[in-house]
């Protein structure tokens, strides 16, 4: 093709795609570059439609999800005693943060587990679905989290064979991450939060 073809073609299709109407570039262009012009930008428009449903269309690989809803693990000889269900949501790392009790935040001040289960009652705590998908993703569990005792996940309670209500909890054993119990009991402190929904 002529280079001064492709130039006033190139022009045509600048013109069009912004929206403008220049007579200069219509009055004067010969019949064969104005269809040149046309077929470019029917082209450019053909293309960026195709891209935009290509992005549309494909699925979402990196996408992280849990299910809170489904049933939780339950060890052998254990029961779920309540298991507050969240939804199934896309993971995000700031999703989720830890909560203290008022009686928990002065050092050496505890709170006893039971009395604790009925503060959080009305608060979004996270089920043991979330702790179960942290172990299989550890990398995406908060670093400073390792500086606490236990992380307690208090929306789904258990019951033991031996009848002790507990929750399960994650914790870092120093070469890894794994899960503890607390019985609801016993006392926690500042070393053991809970963790709820950040929104």
């Amino acid at each position: 093709m002529n280079q001064d073809i492709k130039n006033y073609a190139q022009a045509v299709l600048s013109a069009k795609s912004t929206g403008l109407v220049l007579e200069e570039y219509y009055g004067n262009l010969a019949k064969d570059c104005f269809d040149i012009a046309e077929a470019m930008f029917a082209e450019q428009i053909k293309r960026e439609e195709e891209q935009e449903a290509e992005v549309k269309d494909k699925p979402q690989e990196n996408k992280l999800i849990i299910d809170l809803d489904s049933e939780p693990f339950c060890p052998e000889g254990w029961t779920v005693e309540s298991h507050k269900k969240g939804g199934i949501i896309e993971y995000s790392p700031d999703m989720v943060k830890l909560y203290l009790s008022e009686k928990q935040k002065k050092k050496g001040k505890m709170i006893k587990g039971i009395e604790l289960r009925k503060e959080l009652k009305n608060l979004p705590v996270m089920n043991a679905n979330l702790l179960d998908w942290y172990l299989a993703h550890p990398n995406e569990i908060p670093g400073e989290w390792k500086n606490k005792s236990w992380i307690s996940f208090w929306g789904t309670v258990y019951h033991r064979s031996s009848g002790n209500l507990v929750v399960r909890c994650l914790c870092w054993t120093g070469a890894r991450w794994d899960w503890r119990i607390c019985w609801l009991d016993c006392w926690f402190d500042d070393s053991i939060p809970c963790v709820v929904s950040a929104s």
